[in-house]
């Protein structure tokens, strides 16, 4: 244990690095929760309810899944992704380095029309702190009024609400897309250029992040737990 944390500490970025690097920020890997996180998830707030009644706290099993996947790829360097455990990291990081933030909806804003926790203050804060927000439509045909009803969000417009990422006019070098599909919308976001996020309380789990690790091409760039660790 001594020799990881060793480790872990020679690997740590500098806080005053601006540029998007996935090579030199590789060192932000950590195996611990701070004590903060556990608050966060545990209470009233970290309980997802599905519609069928049964009570699920996905923020936890999101974070389960992003500490498997950590601890998979700790000490190889020869990977891109950049780990983000907590919401310090996560928040800065998007600060710093995006303008504008896309997310897919479906198992990152909500599951089975339940808002993930936290989800709703996430997207306020980076509204208040003028980042450009918008949504992709879901195979459920997601409008500007659903989904702030589902997210319990006063409004939203139907300008936020695009059909696929190639819709949206913007500086892809500074353009976020967040999703838990690594199949599907990280290669959409690719070719338009865009940095994409995985989450993990969707579609991809960390056994299929695990299992597409040989071809490093396929792996995403940033990972995080939720999205509920974004607060601006």
């Amino acid at each position: 244990m001594k020799f990881k944390m060793i480790c872990m500490l020679l690997l740590t970025v500098p806080d005053g690095l601006t540029a998007f690097s996935p090579h030199s920020l590789i060192g932000q890997r950590r195996a611990l929760k701070p004590a903060f996180m556990e608050q966060e998830i545990n209470g009233t707030n970290g309980e997802f309810v599905s519609q069928n009644g049964a009570h699920k706290d996905v923020c936890q099993e999101s974070i389960d899944q992003y500490e498997e996947v950590m601890e998979h790829f700790m000490f190889e360097l020869g990977n891109d992704m950049v780990f983000l455990e907590d919401t310090p990291e996560t928040s800065n990081f998007i600060q710093n380095r995006f303008d504008v933030i896309l997310f897919d909806c479906e198992g990152v804003l909500y599951k089975e029309k339940s808002a993930i926790p936290s989800v709703s203050n996430s997207i306020q804060s980076l509204m208040q702190s003028e980042k450009k927000v918008y949504f992709v439509k879901s195979n459920d045909g997601v409008t500007a009024d659903n989904l702030a009803k589902i997210l319990n969000f006063s409004s939203f417009t139907e300008e936020q609400i695009i059909a696929s990422v190639g819709d949206l006019e913007s500086d892809p070098s500074r353009t976020l897309l967040v999703t838990d599909r690594m199949d599907t919308s990280m290669p959409l976001a690719k070719k338009e250029g865009m940095i994409s996020a995985l989450v993990l309380t969707g579609m991809t789990s960390a056994e299929d992040v695990i299992e597409v690790s040989a071809g490093v091409d396929d792996l995403p760039q940033i990972i995080f737990p939720h999205v509920g660790l974004i607060q601006l």
